[in-house]
């Protein structure tokens, strides 16, 4: 068991770090963002140092640019001269859907205009040294659209030649009009002090999207002014193409508005003379009807006609009516109702007047109502009585005559109304002839006035196109040509090299992070315990030495009689030279860890190794011996390294006598143990290196004098060699209690520390834990070590 602290202590002295798990997946921790930048910040530099060498190159060798801005207006000039006369365009009267304004510049930046433009301005001809400007040249055409050619100058001081690439030279005199290889141009002077030039012949197309792209056209906020520029190395001809552009699109615009006009005209007169034509054959055809019918207007004989026939109509409703009277009173005597009960058909229209039908009721009333006096009241006679009897017959005659009267009434009603049916019918028969005529003639007037209507607004039309022909103006007014720019533009530096700088950083950080997810290395404490399966110990930050005047690191140890020359001698010893640094208490944390540890209670000897060399155990085996030995412990370290054995180096001491030394009887145990000038600290260095480490570690003496150490202190800590590079550090792990692992952050390959810990486990070994070493910052302080840092008064320590 690891005894305890001096004292009877029963907890730890110094307070571990708290765990810290490892961010969720889903979550973005920006410590750790940081903690990889930093780990990889001299890749992150380079990137953003490339990035901005490259921009500040291009900046100094890009050619200045000058920009010529020419300012127009775009408004309806038409339509101030000729007011109403032409009509709205399409996209006035698409209203909103469309800005014609902005369908005016997409015409300007057309192909058709930067076509005609390249085409005025020469631009197909690029001069490639700087003793020949663009302005140097003038009448500059090109025949052939896709010729491409490289054209060759000497200047004389009169005059100067010219060849081509497939073509003869050419002479000419300043000023004067030459033609090599389908270009012409006149050069009016000696151009600079060069005495010769190139100009290159590049194709249409080519020059013409150039043009495209470098041609911009901005409207000025709720405007309809536009500014009007173009981008050029060359001042002259960013001003000839601004300019050009604006006078091209200018012409273009009035042309196109010309051109409608005469169209529109040459539409209007054609549409005007067949209009005539059949405004003239439909006045003929409606004279020629109105002769044939003798009538001025069919319209009013029709109108007469069809007020008598609904005379006709009225007459013969009237008939009905009365007939209907006539059949309901006949019905009425025939189903011998009294005669009180057609009182109500004899007042009616048409019976009324009749005297025979009056007379008869009159009668048939008056032996009703004496037969009612007979056969009422008390006294009432019976129907047997003769007067009665008599009575009764005189009211059947009277009826019969009724009936028979009523009889040739409607006889004679149905007679009218058969007359006045036939009369009818001869009526409708004429008005069925007569409104075809006056359909015939109704379309024949209709035909006359729509071709006088059509002509009268042909004719207005005709009149206006004539106008709006005669005018010569467009849409487009100039405002201000470009001036010749005397500033070049800003190369916009700043931006460029603040952009580059942003691209560099983003370019270096995703390198970074690629980097980091392709590391396999182990750089954290938690991929540590995942990956080994054992408890982080502790994180050993990198630490610095301090040193005096002379460079040296200063010593606490004393100082030996005879020195002993070695190379950095006690330099990793940061418990005893800088004992309030972090590394020093990063290695006081490890020594609690092992102390106060529940799983690592039962621990006299432990052995301290890693998977590779150079990962730092034995400057972690010296430490954390120290560590203990200030506890109060007496601790014994031994060097079991006997390939590369260097603890006798970093106490200043010999390795011989040491641990060999004793197996080859060379020796005693008493002579190999000795102090290292700190208290309760002894070391036995390795001693002669043998040629056959392995066969001696593993030997029955090795195991005996294992065992005398351990007697020999109150904790025996063992540095050994890798565990992958010896295969006798496993046979050395079973004689100790336990085993502490070292691993270097970014520097350990997971698989070679996976594979030492199973290695170790194989053999029944205890693996009670791990240690990051950390001398390169791999690990920020965050991830599991942020040590109180000590003051400098000379008041008690906290």
């Amino acid at each position: 068991m690891v005894p305890g602290s001096p004292g009877g202590c029963t907890g730890p002295q110094t307070s571990q770090a708290p765990h810290r798990h490892p961010p969720s997946p889903d979550t973005i921790d920006l410590r750790e963002l940081i903690a990889v930048l930093r780990r990889h910040a001299r890749l992150l530099f380079a990137c953003t140092l490339g990035a901005v060498a490259g921009a500040a190159v291009l900046v100094i060798f890009q050619r200045p640019e000058y920009r010529a801005t020419a300012t127009i207006r775009l408004k309806n000039e038409r339509q101030v001269l000729t007011g109403t006369i032409e009509t709205p365009g399409l996209d006035q009267m698409l209203g909103k859907t469309v800005d014609p304004l902005l369908s005016q510049l997409e015409v300007m930046r057309s192909r058709t205009v930067a076509g005609e433009v390249v085409r005025r301005t020469g631009l197909r001809l690029v001069p490639l040294d700087d003793n020949l400007s663009y302005g140097s040249m003038s009448a500059v055409s090109v025949s052939d659209a896709g010729a491409t050619d490289t054209l060759e100058f000497r200047f004389g001081d009169t005059g100067f030649t010219v060849r081509g690439q497939r073509v003869p030279m050419r002479r000419a005199s300043y000023g004067q009009r030459v033609e090599v290889a389908g270009a012409a141009l006149t050069i009016s002077g000696r151009p600079g002090e060069g005495g010769s030039a190139r100009v290159a012949v590049l194709d249409e197309q080519e020059v013409v999207e150039h043009v495209q792209d470098h041609l911009r056209a901005v409207t000025l906020d709720k405007t309809d002014v536009v500014d009007v520029s173009y981008t050029d190395p060359d001042p002259d001809r960013a001003r000839a193409v601004a300019n050009t552009a604006v006078a091209v699109f200018r012409e273009a615009n009035a042309n196109e508005a010309q051109q409608l006009s005469r169209r529109r005209r040459v539409f209007v007169e054609e549409q005007l003379a067949k209009t005539d034509s059949v405004l003239a054959i439909a006045q003929a055809a409606l004279s020629e009807f109105r002769r044939r019918e003798e009538v001025f207007s069919t319209r009013e004989k029709f109108a007469a006609q069809q007020t008598g026939m609904m005379d006709l109509q009225l007459r013969r409703e009237e008939l009905g009516a009365q007939r209907r009277v006539h059949a309901r009173m006949l019905e009425a005597l025939r189903s011998s109702e009294s005669a009180s009960a057609l009182g109500a058909f004899i007042g009616a229209p048409g019976v009324s007047g009749n005297l025979v039908i009056a007379s008869l009721y009159q009668q048939l009333e008056r032996y009703q109502a004496a037969r009612d006096s007979l056969t009422a009241g008390r006294w009432a006679s019976a129907p047997t009585n003769p007067d009665v009897q008599r009575l009764d017959a005189l009211i059947a005659s009277a009826r019969a005559g009724l009936l028979d009267a009523a009889s040739g009434q409607l006889a004679a009603i149905d007679a009218r109304l058969t007359a006045l049916g036939e009369l009818e019918n001869r009526s409708a028969a004429g008005l069925q002839v007569q409104p075809d005529k006056e359909a015939e003639e109704m379309r024949l007037v209709q035909r006359v006035e729509t071709a006088s209507r059509l002509a009268d607004q042909l004719r207005e039309e005709w009149q206006k196109a004539q106008i709006a022909e005669a005018i010569e103006v467009g849409q487009v007014e100039v405002i201000d040509m470009a001036p010749l720019p005397r500033q070049p533009i800003g190369t916009g530096t700043p931006l460029k090299l603040s952009l580059a700088m942003m691209l560099g950083l983003i370019v270096g950080s995703g390198a970074a992070f690629m980097r980091e997810h392709l590391n396999t290395k182990i750089a954290r404490k938690d991929e540590m315990e995942a990956l080994l399966g054992v408890s982080g110990l502790a994180v050993i930050p990198r630490f610095t030495m301090p040193k005096n005047g002379n460079g040296i690191p200063p010593l606490r140890l004393p100082v030996r009689a005879q020195p002993i020359h070695v190379e950095r001698p006690r330099e990793s010893l940061v418990t005893v030279r800088d004992e309030r640094s972090a590394g020093a208490e990063a290695f006081r944390s490890l020594r609690t860890n092992l102390l106060f540890s529940h799983s690592i209670q039962q621990l006299r000897s432990v052995m301290i190794t890693s998977a590779m060399a150079g990962e730092g155990k034995t400057t972690t085996s010296a430490n954390v011996a120290v560590a203990f030995a200030q506890q109060g412990l007496r601790v014994l370290l031994v060097d079991c390294d006997l390939r590369k054995a260097r603890l006798h180096h970093v106490f200043g001491m010999t390795r011989n006598p040491g641990l060999t030394d004793v197996i080859a009887g060379a020796a005693s145990v008493a002579d190999i143990v000795r102090p290292t000038g700190i208290s309760g600290l002894s070391l036995v260095a390795s001693g002669t290196l043998p040629p056959n480490p392995a066969e001696m570690l593993g030997s029955a003496p090795m195991v005996e004098l294992i065992d005398r150490l351990k007697s020999q202190a109150d904790l025996m800590i063992v540095d050994a060699a890798p565990v992958l590079v010896a295969g006798d550090t496993s046979i050395l792990g079973r004689m100790v209690d336990g085993t502490v692992i070292v691993v270097r952050a970014g520097r350990t390959e997971s698989a070679a520390a996976h594979a030492a810990v199973q290695q170790l486990r194989t053999v029944g070994v205890r693996v009670v834990g791990g240690v990051l070493n950390d001398p390169d910052g791999k690990v920020p302080s965050y991830q599991g070590y942020a040590y109180y840092a000590y003051g400098s008064s000379d008041g008690p320590e906290s």
